[in-house]
């Protein structure tokens, strides 16, 4: 009995010593996914395959695997990288927006928007893509207020 008991210690000590490079692992594999334009999909695929191949018995502990936990994960990852965009924006002297309506194959019309500003730190013009909303699913049409009131 004592023995199952050190076993299943073992197991619970060694789960929170390795919880941080864990997540670290998971983290970065989701932002070599996202950066590489690999659909987010693929991410338990990947990490079963690094797991395997690499002989990664520490991502066994990831517990979080369901659809809404990977969804959090790359909305995470958008919401910061929209933020270190905007912080950017900020700093320039002068920017643009571009924004269209886009229709997309499930016939939903997308408010798809980009940004172009100027980056001292690069000293370059970038154009950076900064949003997709469906604005029909708050307002009747996609009129200029629509598109002003919108988040």
């Amino acid at each position: 009995m004592i023995q199952k008991v050190s076993y299943f210690h073992q197991e619970v000590t060694k789960k929170s010593e390795v919880e941080t490079s864990v997540l670290e692992g998971v983290f970065s594999t989701a932002y070599y996914l996202m950066k590489s334009f690999i659909a987010n999909r693929q991410l338990l695929p990947l990490l079963n395959f690094i797991e395997k191949i690499f002989m990664l018995e520490d991502l066994k502990y990831f517990n979080h695997r369901s659809a809404e936990c990977q969804s959090e994960i790359f909305y995470d990852f958008g919401e910061t990288m929209k933020k270190s965009l905007l912080s950017d924006v900020k700093k320039s002297p002068a920017f643009g927006i571009l924004t269209d309506e886009v229709c997309d194959i499930s016939v939903t019309e997308n408010l798809m928007t980009f940004i172009q500003y100027y980056n001292s730190t690069s000293e370059s013009v970038c154009t950076q893509f900064l949003s997709c909303q469906n604005i029909l699913s708050e307002f009747s049409s996609a009129n200029a207020d629509a598109i002003t009131n919108s988040q």
